[in-house]
Order: C-alpha cells, then sequence, then structure tokens
C-alpha cells in the first residue's frame, strides 16, 4: 500500500471515529475469540484507509 497524500489523511482523520464505533456496536454480536477489540480496531484502520485509496482511485 502506498503512503497516504495529505488530503487522504484527512480524509481518513475526520472518518476514524466510525472505525471505533462499529467494532463497540458489533464486537459483542460475533463470538469472535481470534481477535481482541485492540486487533479489530486495527483492521477496520487498515480497511478505512484501504478504502480511502481505492475511493481515490474510482474517480
Amino acid at each position: 500500500m502506498r503512503p497516504l497524500t495529505d488530503a487522504e489523511q484527512r480524509l481518513v482523520e475526520e472518518n476514524i471515529g466510525l472505525v471505533g464505533q462499529v467494532v463497540k456496536d458489533c464486537v459483542h454480536q460475533y463470538n469472535n475469540n481470534i481477535y481482541d477489540y485492540n486487533g479489530l480496531k486495527q483492521i477496520g484502520y487498515m480497511g478505512l484507509c484501504k478504502a480511502v485509496l481505492t475511493a481515490k482511485n474510482a474517480i
């Protein structure tokens, strides 16, 4: 994955709270012993960055 531009970084920062909220709201629905809360947040952060890069390329 390439580094984010300043504009992409701002977009990630503006939406990073969504990751924590989704994990908080959904983690109790799944009895998942593979990942803990922080692990799921890290996966979500990577997904958010990938989404910003994908959306940027789609425009």
